[in-house]
């Protein structure tokens, strides 16, 4: 009987996000554990957001037919890929420690998103991400981004630190 599917964790000693098998991430507080929840699906499924992707493939979702979750080489670097058939999604998640770093002020979940097409046929191919979140410098976008070929698409979660 196969093991049920646990979250992927990545953090840099301040926070982290839980990141599900299917990719979405679940849980993450910024700017550090005791800051604002972003995402709480982890903890309440029914009422938590979470930051989501859908994957169309000429206008239809495709059947996700497996997941894995790995992390790269020694690292917190968290990989995660999900095959829909022919077309197959690999989510790159990290968050940097921010010892002089550019981003000492922000604290960052990085997400890289790439996308190949493995199928005899070309398809039309749509990747949809739902934030969760609007506010007024921000709406949650739902157009996708439409391609033939392979295509990487990296977008970063950011929160300044609270004085």
């Amino acid at each position: 009987m196969p093991g049920k599917p646990y979250y992927g964790i990545v953090g840099n000693g301040e926070t982290c996000a839980l990141i599900s098998p299917k990719g979405s991430v679940e849980w993450l507080c910024l700017p550090r554990f005791d800051g604002k929840i972003v995402y709480s699906r982890a903890l309440d499924p029914r009422r938590g957001e979470a930051a989501d992707l859908k994957i169309l493939e000429n206008g239809k979702e495709p059947i996700l037919q497996g997941s894995s979750q790995r992390y790269v080489n020694r690292t917190a670097v968290l990989q995660t890929t999900l095959s829909f058939g022919s077309i197959v999604a690999e989510l790159t998640d990290f968050m940097p420690f921010n010892q002089e770093s550019l981003f000492r002020q922000q604290k960052v979940l990085f997400r890289i998103i790439k996308i190949r097409n493995e199928g005899q046929n070309a398809a039309d191919v749509e990747v949809k991400i739902y934030s969760g979140i609007s506010t007024e410098k921000h709406r949650d976008v739902k157009e996708g981004v439409q391609f033939a070929d392979d295509i990487s698409i990296g977008f970063v979660f950011y929160g300044q630190p609270t004085m």
